[in-house]
């Protein structure tokens, strides 16, 4: 859940008329409070906590601040899930968007967005979550972190992810944009919209890719039965890739996201070393390792192959 400080966001009539339904459906009549934002939903109560202004649009929902003022120290969101009339797949929609709250609830580590509650309506779906100050990750891609700013950020990320995965979760859309940082530098992983549980139905239809292209693992494009936690720590290493080196290890094609992956098949990451003559050979050799095309070839989880890779990097 990201939490930027909000820009002013302009909503199409197809979307004010859709959110007007939803508040209907909630209590009638409708009424517009500037106070909270001036859109449809602006002021309801949930629960006690008034809906503000938005957080976020995207392709799936829509992102709301919570104001509680009997809780003055939780901050809280509620994100609406968008609704058919906006989409061609609102079925598989829905049920992913279910699967995040389903999985969301579940998973309580201080490097993961928690989420308290779900509830339902005839035009949509509701989730109130932890509202994450600060920034996204790729607010840090512009120039190579520090080895001490490294460590102070992937060392919670990796703890995240080995809890998830120890859980049975698997995040599958690891980025930038979906792990935040706060002022005080803690650390948050977001979204687990398309999060997959061990043994559960896989929604993503046959030869239909689902994830982010730039950040996926060469086994995302082949074979879903083969995604796993290593899964996520392909992902991991091309972050830590990119965010120490300021490069990509990967050509990247920005008007071509199919090229993203079609490269993924056909050649092997470029070496730490390349862009980092310095490097020692055991840094360059963890770091390959993370990026193995085979995932059985990878570590055995995220923490391992960070400890390693930093200790390398120390030595």
């Amino acid at each position: 859940m990201t939490c930027d400080t909000p820009q002013e966001v302009q909503l199409d009539t197809l979307v004010t008329s859709w959110l007007r339904q939803i508040r209907s459906e909630l209590e009638a009549p409708v009424h517009l409070s500037q106070d909270f934002g001036g859109h449809p939903l602006s002021g309801y109560s949930l629960d006690g906590a008034k809906v503000g202004k938005i957080l976020g649009v995207g392709s799936f929902a829509i992102v709301f601040e919570l104001h509680d003022p009997q809780d003055k120290g939780r901050s809280l969101a509620v994100k609406v899930l968008k609704r058919s009339i906006l989409s061609k797949n609102s079925d598989r929609e829905n049920e992913s968007f279910r699967r995040e709250v389903d999985i969301g609830m579940r998973l309580e580590h201080p490097n993961i967005t928690r989420i308290h509650r779900f509830a339902e309506r005839p035009s949509t779906r509701f989730v109130v979550l932890e509202k994450v100050p600060g920034a996204t990750l790729r607010a840090y891609i512009d120039r190579p972190l520090t080895l001490k700013q490294y460590q102070n950020l992937f060392a919670p990320l990796s703890a995240g992810l080995d809890y998830a995965h120890r859980m049975g979760v698997i995040h599958r859309d690891l980025k930038p944009e979906n792990i935040m940082v706060s002022p005080d530098g803690s650390l948050k992983i977001l979204d687990f919209g398309l999060a997959r549980t061990a043994g559960a139905r896989d929604l993503t239809l046959t030869g239909e890719f689902k994830g982010t292209p730039k950040y996926c693992a060469p086994e995302q494009a082949q074979n879903t039965k083969k995604v796993g936690p290593a899964t996520d720590q392909f992902a991991f290493g091309l972050l830590s890739f990119e965010l120490l080196t300021g490069q990509f290890p990967y050509p990247e094609y920005p008007k071509d996201p199919l090229q993203n992956i079609f490269v993924r098949l056909t050649q092997p990451a470029a070496r730490l070393s390349s862009v980092w003559p310095e490097v020692s050979p055991e840094s360059d050799e963890a770091m390959a390792r993370m990026l193995n095309v085979s995932p059985e070839e990878r570590f055995d989880n995220v923490e391992e192959a960070f400890n390693i890779f930093v200790r390398s990097l120390l030595a």
